[in-house]
């Protein structure tokens, strides 16, 4: 067990500091990457709720507008009507 213990010390003495430290920082470059991408991820997923809340929320005008809409064709019957009446006709 001593003997293994030696081994990696000394196979890790052979790898230069220099390599080790170059191998750190691809690691953390690594990390820093995936941290990125799961950044956009979110942000896409993000994009996409805030659209789907517009789109929502202009059906729903839309719908409030048509309503609108038809109430004021039939206030325009009414009046329309009323009018027909009061001239005799």
């Amino acid at each position: 067990m001593f003997n293994s213990t030696n081994k990696e010390e000394n196979d890790q003495s052979d790898i230069p500091s220099s390599l080790r430290l170059a191998l750190s920082v691809s690691i953390i470059a690594i990390i820093e990457e995936v941290l990125g991408l799961l950044s956009v991820i979110d942000a896409i997923e993000e994009f996409k709720m805030e659209e789907e809340s517009e789109r929502t929320a202009q059906e729903e005008l839309n719908g409030r507008f048509q309503e609108m809409q038809q109430q004021i064709d039939e206030l325009t019957k009414e009046v329309n009507r009323l009018k027909y009446r009061r001239s005799g006709f």
